[in-house]
């Protein structure tokens, strides 16, 4: 009787270690995913980037367009500028 009690308590035993081997295990695992979620899944630092990368994308077109209204004006300058020039050439 005192063997088999014995037993079972070496088999309680083995069995707690086995448990707590699995949640150590378990915690281990859950806190390397979390990690990589954080660091490649939610990806806060791109999504920073790329924000600021919108905001200068847009700064640019801004000026971009703004350099074309300038052309553009200038463009029109020019050819009305030609042709006065070109009507003084004739008198």
């Amino acid at each position: 009787m005192a063997e088999n009690e014995r037993a079972d308590e070496g088999l309680h035993e083995v069995a707690w270690q086995w448990a707590g081997r699995i949640v150590v295990a378990a915690v281990l695992i859950g806190a390397g995913l979390f990690a990589a979620y954080m660091k490649w899944g939610n990806a806060p630092e791109l999504r920073a980037q790329v924000d600021k990368q919108q905001t200068e994308v847009a700064r640019l077109e801004k000026i971009l367009e703004t350099v074309q209204t300038k052309i553009d004006r200038t463009t029109k300058d020019k050819e009305a500028c030609q042709r006065e020039l070109e009507e003084l050439r004739k008198q």
